[in-house]
Order: structure tokens, then C-alpha cells, then sequence
């Protein structure tokens, strides 16, 4: 369908849009009448919205340790488990050497590339950069 068919249709849609009837309206306007009359005169109560929710079951139970604490906060067994895939791969990056971790990601020629003594005559320029 083209953009001009598509435009065409959005139009016709727009036109023959189901208009609400009156009743319909005037009953939500006297609610929402009713509803600010409401909260101007004391609250939720009042405006037939219902009592304000006391705390919830779990707020009202006795709170657990710190470390208790800190589970929650760091999302449970998921959490605890991602944690501590991260601390082993970053303990195995740490220790590791630097040689065995390009092998690891099939990075042979890494050490080759990065020597600057591979870069045969621009070597001289930038070793006689440092010198004074």
C-alpha cells in the first residue's frame, strides 16, 4: 500500500471515529466533580477512593541481619551467582599471564604486532624521539 493510500485511510479513520455519547460523558465529569470535591475536603476517604493501604505483610515482618540485607540487594541467587563468575574470571585475568591470555583468545601474533622493534626502519625515528 502507498503513502498516499495509507493517508487516505488514516483520514477516513479520523472522519468515522466513534464519538462518546453525552451520558456517557456527563457521568464522568460529575465523577471527577465528585472526586476533587473529595480531596478538598480530607483525603483519600473522602474521595471515595478508598483507605490508604497500611503497610504491607512483608514491611510488617521482623527485618533479617545484614547479610541477609545484602542478599536481597544484590538480587538473590542470580546475583550471587553472576558475582561470582565475575570475581573468578577477574581473578583468572589477574593472574594470569599476559601470553597465555592471547593464546586464550587466539591472539598469536599479538606480541609481534605490538613490538616496536617489528616496525623495522620507523623504529630508529621513534627510538631517537626519546633521547635527548
Amino acid at each position: 500500500m502507498s503513502d498516499a493510500g495509507l493517508d487516505a485511510l488514516f483520514e477516513a479513520a479520523k472522519r468515522d471515529a466513534p464519538q462518546p455519547d453525552a451520558a456517557l460523558l456527563a457521568r464522568v465529569m460529575a465523577d471527577a466533580r465528585a472526586t476533587q470535591r473529595g480531596f478538598e475536603a480530607g483525603g483519600f476517604e473522602a474521595a471515595g477512593i478508598g483507605p490508604v493501604p497500611e503497610r504491607s505483610a512483608r514491611a510488617a515482618e521482623p527485618r533479617g541481619g545484614f547479610l541477609e540485607g545484602l542478599f536481597d540487594m544484590i538480587g538473590g541467587w542470580g546475583g550471587l551467582g553472576g558475582l561470582a563468575t565475575a570475581s573468578a574470571f577477574g581473578l583468572w585475568l589477574g593472574m594470569s599471564q599476559s601470553l597465555g591470555l592471547v593464546d586464550s583468545f587466539g591472539l598469536a601474533n599479538f606480541g609481534a604486532a605490538a613490538n616496536l622493534e617489528s616496525l623495522g626502519a620507523e623504529y630508529d625515528y621513534l627510538a631517537g624521539l626519546g633521547e635527548v
